[in-house]
């Protein structure tokens, strides 16, 4: 991220279109034109708000005297400096990794009879049964499911074989929205506010929301389970819908889903939304992927969480030797789909 010119923080001004809405909890949306969104806390939107022009000096002043506050003009820099390299500030670049945004709230109201259903042990109980039943139903019929992309790739190449990455992303994306609802419908159990779901420059999907409102373990393990709660059910509804009517849709949307719980679903490292609820459900601490840090806290995780990490990495390396044997055209393909949504993160 490109550093911010001295000049924008002698007299910060923030940017005309720039609006605030309050949310519970003493948060706050912040959005402007062409610029990504954010959610801060009431004091930091008030820094911001209070940006017109003046010096740091008579800032710090004004919030001495209005409010209290013993703000350096160093803790200023810290807190601007934040706001000017996402564009929020005159004389910055207006800048947004996001495609598209909209407000939520009317696909939220449809879909509100939902929210009852998170907190209650009995959807916990029944998404583990959808869960384990999406498993035995991939070692039944992996293989036709390898047999069926096969012959896709192999239809026209090589158009086969694009038709099949792009296949494969849109049918994520269908999935990693719903996702995304999930985690939404759960902030709305707990009365908080979702104010934008959108979707970034590099394709993923994302959900903004009031999390402020998730004050207790309980409601902060139903948020993190929100997105798996959905992945479950659509996983069990693309089973289903392939194996009474074998198409390319159903294919498309059980490929990625099925990916993702063989390898990254119930991964105890990284930001996945399992290993949040692991996190606050048995209070293991971040396990790194190999990388920076990954050997100290790879010494420090339990015994169980480092099996349940081997199992994931066992289950990823059969994947891999196991449409080695069947199919190495498909390896080859999910390689290009990965490389080329990393390029994309790189936008």
């Amino acid at each position: 991220m490109a550093e911010v010119p001295p000049t924008v923080l002698e007299r910060p001004k923030v940017r005309d279109g720039t609006t605030y809405q309050t949310l519970t909890n003493g948060a706050v949306y912040i959005s402007g034109p062409l610029i990504d969104a954010f959610i801060t806390d009431d004091g930091t939107a008030t820094v911001l708000q209070a940006c017109d022009g003046r010096t740091l000096s008579e800032m710090c002043e004004g919030f001495k005297a209005r409010y209290g506050w013993d703000l350096t003009e160093e803790d200023l820099v810290d807190i601007l400096g934040s706001w000017a390299k996402v564009g929020y500030l005159e004389g910055t670049r207006a800048k947004s990794r996001r495609l598209a945004r909209f407000n939520p709230a009317g696909l939220l109201r449809l879909f509100s009879p939902l929210q009852s259903l998170y907190g209650r042990r009995l959807t916990a109980i029944v998404a583990a049964f959808f869960a384990i039943a999406g498993y035995v139903l991939t070692l039944l019929y992996g293989t036709d499911i390898v047999a069926a992309l096969s012959t896709l790739a192999r239809t026209t190449p090589p158009l086969g074989a694009v038709a099949l990455i792009i296949g494969y992303y849109l049918g994520y994306s269908v999935t990693a929205f719903f996702h995304e609802l999930g985690h939404a419908l759960a902030v709305r159990r707990f009365d908080g506010e979702v104010p934008e779901i959108g979707i970034q420059r590099n394709t993923n999907f994302y959900v903004l929301a009031n999390r402020e409102v998730l004050q207790t373990s309980q409601a902060r393990i139903w948020y993190y389970a929100g997105g798996l709660l959905s992945d479950t059910v659509w996983w069990l509804i693309a089973w289903i819908w392939w194996l009474l009517a074998p198409g390319a849709i159903p294919l498309f949307l059980l490929v990625p889903q099925t990916v993702y719980f063989l390898v990254f679903a119930y991964a105890p490292s990284g930001n996945s939304d399992m290993a949040k609820v692991l996190r606050e459900t048995v209070g293991w601490p971040a396990l790194a992927r190999p990388g920076r840090g990954w050997s100290g806290k790879w010494k420090k995780a339990s015994v169980k969480q480092k099996a349940l990490e081997l199992l994931r990495l066992a289950a990823a390396a059969g994947l891999v030797v196991y449409l080695v044997i069947l199919d190495v055209l498909l390896i080859g393909l999910y390689v290009v789909y990965r490389l080329a949504r990393k390029g994309l993160n790189r936008i």
